[in-house]
């Protein structure tokens, strides 16, 4: 089967591991192919990756998906390096990261590598994910394409200074470090020009449903920022910021911003029990009117004012609330929280 300078047909396909193939000009014989499911919200369609054996030492990643029937992308890589995406730091945070990616096919999980100095945490990643994993921070940079940074910010100059004469003009740098701006990344490799991406996701990238903000440092190029991309949209949704300095308010807003939420059910729970409901549910409750909320703010186009005003009528519940909250400023006391957050992450990157 060919797919060399004929357009890649729509539907099902055949091809089956032994098969030879031209895949966009790099002839070889199939490894595997996979075909995947996009489980992703409001996207339905399905993947089909490559892994082919071309010239000795050189192995091609090919990947063709479809949603909702159209083609979306057509996508070669060929690499030297054993692995595309090599993750410094195996956190909470890279966790849900990997989770996306593997869980959408982005990539084969043995086409990704994770360091981390706990045991524990390589265990996880192994046990869980079925990738590679070490101790060994220069291993990994060696042999992986995409570096994701994915250590606390106070502990990354530490971390760079152990491998940044490894570090490639070819390396994709994305770094997930709150307050740490590209050019402070940027700095500790001064024997290259490091192609450096900074962003910002938040936990729900656990299930699905993170949003990322992202953007690109000096030497990145617009491909670098599709690639972050489709990396992030894996797990949710991603927007690219242009302006750098702007990384911090999306840090206050989206990447601290499920914590406030979280703090709002416990609050809504709380009330719930004193008025005589089970914390079971109270919490039921509670939940479901969020979840329902947001999806109303989502798929409903109107604003949350507007929808506030809705719930609201005169001389009712909602009103008696809102009242209530007016009169203790709850509004400027949550503004002032975001702001602190947002702060907070200005005197990181200082």
């Amino acid at each position: 089967m060919s797919f060399g300078a004929k357009p890649f047909p729509h539907g099902d396909l055949d091809t089956t591991a032994s098969d030879t193939v031209s895949f966009r000009q790099v002839s070889g014989v199939i490894v595997s192919v996979r075909q995947t499911a996009i489980s992703s919200p409001g996207k339905s369609g399905h993947s089909e990756f490559y892994k082919i054996a071309s010239q000795p030492g050189v192995t091609t990643y090919g990947a063709k998906t479809t949603v909702r029937g159209k083609l979306k992308c057509v996508e070669r890589n060929k690499m030297n390096t054993q692995y595309e995406i090599g993750v410094i730091g195996a956190g909470n945070a890279a966790e849900g990261i990997v989770h996306g990616i593997l869980r959408n096919s982005v990539l084969f999980d043995d086409r990704m590598i994770a360091s981390d100095p706990a045991e524990s945490r390589r265990t996880v990643f192994a046990d869980r994910f079925h990738i590679a994993v070490t101790d060994d921070n220069r291993h990994l940079v060696e042999n992986s394409y995409i570096l994701i940074l994915a250590v606390k910010p106070q502990l990354f100059a530490e971390v760079c200074e152990g491998f940044a004469d490894l570090v490639r003009e070819d390396h994709l740098i994305v770094s997930i470090m709150a307050g740490v701006s590209t050019k402070s990344i940027e700095s500790r490799f001064p024997k290259v020009q490091p192609r450096v991406v900074r962003t910002m996701p938040n936990l729900p990238v656990h299930v699905g449903a993170g949003m990322a903000g992202i953007c690109k440092g000096r030497f990145a190029q617009e491909v670098d920022l599709l690639r972050a991309q489709r990396i992030f949209d894996a797990g949710g949704r991603s927007i690219v910021i242009q302006d750098e300095a702007l990384m911090d308010a999306v840090t206050a807003v989206s990447g601290s911003g499920p914590a406030y939420f979280y703090f709002f059910v416990e609050a809504l729970t709380a009330a719930g029990v004193d008025a005589g409901l089970s914390i079971q549910q109270a919490g039921i409750l509670a939940k479901q009117a969020c979840l329902g909320a947001a999806r109303m703010m989502l798929e409903s186009g109107d604003s949350p004012a507007a929808l506030r005003e809705k719930v609201m009528s005169p001389g009712g519940t909602t009103e008696a609330a809102m009242e209530s909250m007016a009169e203790n400023n709850v509004f400027e006391h949550l503004k002032s929280g975001f702001l602190a957050a947002w702060k907070r992450s200005q005197s990181l990157g200082k």
